[in-house]
């Protein structure tokens, strides 16, 4: 074949000028084939040039040269490795299979590659199930592996520790993970920005002031110490999300608590809870779970709020009230005097506290704002719908999602229906779940029937009322662990109200009915 005109281009590969057109016989080198295949694929006006079988020949002496990732600079290489790594990384399979050891087990030039990068080793995750036997001299060497080779990166660390299969508490007081590489990791716990620890050793509370660059602190204890000891970071200004399950001393008086954006309390006394919150000015999310009554034990006394208290930037508010028993003053005062302008998501337990003055004056006082409203509560009998904690809500509030756990109470489902009859009440409604999974998986592990001459009936009204005068398309309802006893007349109506407007039904442990264009019923 004759050799053909060449002009002159600079290859975005290698930086050197190559010719877009060439003949058959070429005498390129491998890395210029590339670069040839390169230009081919990124510029049109080549492709017409550049017959099949020229193609075929190129792709050919490459497939029998060295392998690509072979010859690619070690820069480019890298930089492959660290997008991958960072695509992966959170997924199960990441945290499982050590990306990085397997990377490293390629070859010897990969293996140079993967441990001179400090970022590799930045990241772990390790589930201690034993404490003793292989299983844990395993897990003790990649933690050694990760901190030995991670240079002065900042570590994200996830430990979840599992009882002993004999009985015995571990990890013990005094020990992090190991006694083994407890030193090593005393020494690396200032690099530390990301700490999540489930069921670990009460000692990560005493070694709190040490984490002087902690952004994230999830924090379970396997045990809780007689003696107080405290949670505490007075050493950091970089906290912004603090997560505590069940550990009761934590340090108020000082901290990080103006940089905090995200916190969650659960199984840890009201005035704890109350007093980080007023502490925490610049709180986005905030969520008290299971909060424990005062008792003569309490160890910080703190008075009730007497003054407005203001979350501009909050918008994340759960609290849960308790079951039994009546509402401390401190946390009466929370309910009378917290006001989050901003507040776009409430989830309230309220109980049987729904009468409570304080609860009805805080319900009132929340904003338009609020997208999704998450209620808990009991419902009396013979309480009327116009005493329901449904009546405290404002009624324009642009709620999207509306989820319910009537925790075996069929008046508040009947309420709850009741009112949304009005298609005014929450005009821009377009989600709601109800569940009765506390009673129904717990008690009997079936799902509630909802008489058809009642709450099923007062559901089917609503969905009528509200479907025509839908503003927005899309209308989405679950009942989890409830069966609404229709009767296939009024399912055939709720079919018939979908061909004009766009909505989906799911009602669990119903039958599947579908038609053509009809909403589904599974």
């Amino acid at each position: 074949m004759a050799g053909m005109d060449t002009e002159s281009k600079q290859c975005l590969l290698c930086g050197s000028a190559q010719t877009t057109k060439f003949a058959f016989n070429s005498n390129l080198s491998p890395e210029g084939e590339v670069c040839r295949l390169y230009h081919e694929l990124c510029d049109p006006d080549i492709i017409a040039d550049v017959i099949p079988v020229q193609r075929v020949y190129m792709l050919r002496r490459i497939n029998h040269s060295r392998a690509l990732t072979a010859r690619l600079p070690a820069e480019i290489l890298d930089e492959i490795f660290i997008h991958a790594w960072l695509s992966a990384k959170g997924s199960r399979d990441h945290d499982n299979n050590h990306f990085q050891v397997v990377l490293a087990s390629v070859s010897s030039h990969w293996r140079e590659l993967v441990f001179s990068n400090p970022i590799f080793w930045a990241s772990l995750s390790l589930d201690f199930c034993e404490h003793g036997g292989r299983q844990l001299l395993n897990r003790l060497g990649m933690l050694r592996l990760y901190l030995t080779h991670s240079g002065s990166a900042p570590l994200d660390f996830r430990f979840r520790f599992s009882a002993a299969s004999d009985g015995q508490l571990w990890p013990t007081f005094d020990t992090l993970v190991h006694p083994d590489i407890d030193n090593l990791l005393l020494a690396n716990l200032h690099r530390i920005r990301d700490l999540y620890l489930e069921t670990a050793s009460p000692k990560w509370a005493v070694s709190t002031p040490r984490l002087s660059q902690i952004r994230t602190f999830n924090y379970s204890c396997n045990i809780i110490p007689f003696h107080s000891t405290f949670i505490s970071f007075p050493n950091t200004q970089h906290l912004r999300e603090l997560i505590v399950l069940g550990w009761p001393y934590i340090e108020t008086k000082s901290g990080p608590w103006t940089s905090l954006t995200i916190l969650t309390l659960e199984s840890i006394e009201v005035n704890v809870c109350v007093c980080l919150l007023a502490g925490c000015t610049n709180l986005v999310e905030f969520r008290c779970r299971e909060p424990k009554t005062l008792t003569v034990s309490s160890w910080l006394s703190y008075p009730p709020w007497t003054t407005r208290v203001t979350r501009d930037s909050l918008e994340v508010f759960e609290w849960q009230m308790p079951r039994s028993g009546h509402p401390g003053r401190v946390e009466i005062a929370l309910l009378q005097y917290l006001h989050c302008p901003a507040l776009k998501y409430l989830k309230l337990h309220a109980y049987h506290h729904r009468q409570h003055p304080a609860v009805q004056l805080f319900c009132k006082r929340l904003p338009t704002t609020l997208l999704t409203l998450n209620l808990s509560a009991f419902c009396d009998d013979e309480e009327l719908r116009d005493r329901c904690l449904f009546n405290s809500f404002p009624r324009d509030c642009q709620v999207e999602e509306l989820i319910i756990s009537c925790n075996g109470c069929e008046m508040l489902i009947g309420h709850a229906f009741s009112w949304l009859e009005d298609p005014t009440y929450f005009p821009r409604l377009n989600r709601i779940i109800v569940d009765d999974i506390s009673r129904t998986k717990e008690r009997c592990n079936k799902p509630r029937i909802l008489s058809p001459s009642w709450q099923g009936l007062m559901l089917h009204r609503m969905l009528a009322q509200r479907l025509p005068v839908l503003k927005h398309s899309g209308f989405d309802m679950l009942l989890d662990s409830i069966d609404v006893g229709w009767s296939w007349e009024v399912k055939h109506t709720i079919w018939s109200l979908g061909q004009d407007h766009e909505f989906s039904l799911r009602i669990f442990h119903n039958p599947p009915i579908h038609r053509p264009g009809a909403p589904l019923f599974s």
